[in-house]
């Protein structure tokens, strides 16, 4: 999705760093930085800083490295994708984006439009639903929550409510609200009667659990019954622009902090069970919304952790749902546990006993490999079968449902063991297997050999090294001050200046930003996806500002003068070695004279003419 640059630019300079880390780690002022334990990685000592400081407001480790603005952040510690970043923080500072090449688009401001309005209509409502649990009518949704042992920390926290039990008490009051009605029908909120006009609530009588999306605002309701002949026993509500049930998991807000330290997710299939985890202490747990886990719930978690925890009921209903979800998650690069809890148990009542929080711990930590859960199941199908020709229509069954899975795509190691293990239980030879797997496979990739080479990174060493190094940083710390020295950086940062690979980039990506305005570190960063490049850049801004400040203060030259003659002097000696090497080396061919290499080697101008004259002629 394209957002227009201008909103992304604002959404940065919007943003208050410190602030948005400091929600999630421990941040101590010191002098123009912040400082704690770093998020990623295990930290022991206090080695993240986060710098806001003239207009540069970015964070980096001096352990691990880490490195980057507002919009990394959020991309690594929270596991966004760029663009679910850019919503994430413009929402938090309250700046509506502008999708697209920022030219007038009529429908799209009209879909902008309709989410906003649904967002209004969904947080109307859930104000609507918790009033009515403290009220009068909401005593027998209180009884329920009282009944199933749900704690009042979990009421909160969950902003649970009450739908009453009348048909129009919603209704009445959202329209009160000024809340236009087709709206309110396009939530879900209300429903169109049958006959003539008008519409009615469409939660009556029931425990609301709300759902929200991924940055805790709420985008849709689950309502449990609360008469026992009122059916279905839970409702969710319908589809609309801003809340799909497939791309939904619920209480993932509440638990994303939680999974990205466990670096571990555990799923349930159901509300209560969220909030039984939570309330026992284990909070990186999340639930589906009564459908089978998806690509898109599976692709969110794997941002977010290392490992997938799928938790079913014993029964043979439960052992299917579990068979269904491995096949969903086979294909994405995670690492899949099956967790089947004991026959006629959830983990809501396992927990309610007084060693359920260990047994429900003990289960998650001998949870199944997915693989050998699927295995397991075919081996009981192979032990049920009759004859041979059942078995290899069985195996062959298998092998194909793999294969279509993504088996060709596991990692080598572990798919040769697989291999290994299906070739034992058929005793079938291994070689049979492969064949079975190759079978309707596509085109054979081009042979690793016709690939292009991968270029070198190898640093540069010596004094050259240090003289690009330290012009990089005397320009990240004072970009402003090129403009200011009349300099074109288009010279200046010509990336054939620079040898070392990392320094190449940044020297690109300061010439095209210093075209315009002077760039801040968060716009530098903002357009270096390399992490290494990010890192370099991070550390040379403080490089710079020692070498910048020391220079000042013992009245020496402008610091990016200096830093722009070392790497001339540097260029000029590499050049005038490289060329005494080629004569020495001529062939008595060579037109070349020593007197005309001398001369040519001493009238060479050095680039740093550029600084004294304006100019290169």
């Amino acid at each position: 999705m394209m957002f227009d640059r201008s909103d992304i630019e604002r959404v940065r300079e919007m943003t208050n760093l410190a602030a948005l880390i400091g929600e999630h780690i421990a941040l101590t002022p010191k002098g123009r930085e912040h400082v704690g334990l770093c998020p990623f990685h295990d930290d022991k000592n206090p080695s993240f800083s986060v710098v806001t400081d003239k207009g540069n407001h970015f964070y980096i480790c001096n352990s691990c490295g880490a490195a980057g603005d507002c919009f990394r952040f959020v991309q690594e510690f929270l596991r966004k994708d760029f663009s679910e970043a850019i919503e994430f923080l413009a929402d938090r500072v309250g700046l509506q984006l502008q999708r697209g090449s920022g030219k007038p688009d009529p429908e799209r401001d009209q879909r902008a439009r309709r989410r906003t309005l649904l967002k209004e209509a969904t947080a109307a409502a859930l104000d609507f639903f918790q009033n009515s649990l403290e009220a009068p009518e909401g005593k027998d949704a209180r009884e329920v929550i009282q009944k199933r042992c749900i704690r009042p920390d979990m009421v909160e926290r969950f902003q649970l409510g009450a739908a009453p039990a009348g048909w129009d008490n919603l209704r009445k009051s959202l329209l009160a609200r000024h809340i236009d009605e087709r709206v309110l029908i396009a939530a879900g909120l209300l429903k169109k009667r049958n006959e003539g006009d008008g519409s009615y609530d469409a939660f009556r009588n029931r425990l609301i659990f709300p759902i929200h999306d991924d940055t805790g605002h709420p985008i849709a309701f689950g309502a449990r019954a609360i008469a026992a002949d009122d059916e279905p026993k839970y409702l969710n509500s319908s589809e609309h622009d801003i809340f799909h049930k497939g791309q939904t998991l619920y209480g993932l807000h509440l638990a994303r902090p939680a999974i990205a330290k466990a670096k571990k997710a555990i799923v349930t299939e159901g509300y209560t069970d969220v909030m039984a985890c939570h309330a026992a202490g284990v909070e990186h747990v999340v639930g589906t919304l009564g459908t089978a886990l998806t690509d898109d719930h599976v692709r969110k978690l794997a941002r977010l952790c290392d490992q997938i925890i799928l938790v079913f009921d014993g029964d043979e209903a439960g052992q299917r749902a579990a068979e269904r979800a491995v096949r969903t998650v086979f294909k994405h690069p995670v690492d899949v546990g099956i967790c089947v809890l004991p026959e006629g148990q959830d983990p809501d009542d396992m927990l309610k006993s007084d060693a359920g929080k260990l047994e429900f711990e003990h289960a998650i930590d001998h949870a199944e490999d997915s693989l050998d859960f699927l295995l397991a199941r075919f081996r009981q199908r192979i032990d049920e079968s009759q004859g041979i020709s059942g078995q290899q229509r069985l195996l062959e069954q298998f092998i194909e449902s793999l294969r279509t899975l993504g088996l060709e795509e596991v990692d080598g190691l572990r798919k040769s063991m697989l291999i290994n293990r299906i070739s034992e239980l058929m005793r079938v030879p291994s070689q049979e297997i492969e064949r079975l797997l190759r079978r309707q496979r596509g085109p054979v990739a081009a042979n690793s050999s016709e690939q292009p080479e991968r270029a070198s990174t190898a640093p540069a060493i010596g004094a050259r090294h240090v003289a690009e190094r330290e012009l990089l940083a005397v320009i990240l710390y004072r970009t402003e001050a090129v403009a200011d020295a009349g300099i074109d950086p288009s010279q200046l940062l010509d990336s054939s200046r620079f040898i070392d690979p990392i320094h190449q980039a940044l020297a690109m990506t300061l010439s095209d930003l210093l075209q315009a305005n002077p760039p801040t570190m968060q716009a530098i960063l903002g357009r270096l996806d390399d992490e290494s490049h990010r890192e370099t850049a991070s550390r040379l801004f403080f490089i710079g500002e020692r070498l910048a400040n020391a220079e000042y203060e013992n009245n020496q030259e402008h610091p990016i003068a200096r830093a722009t003659r070392a790497l001339d002097d540097c260029i000029h000696e590499d050049l005038r070695q490289q060329e005494t090497a080629q004569w020495r080396n001529r062939d008595e061919s060579d037109d070349r004279t020593a007197a005309d290499l001398i001369q040519k080697i001493g009238s060479r101008r050095r680039p740093s003419a550029i600084l004294r004259t304006g100019n290169t002629d």
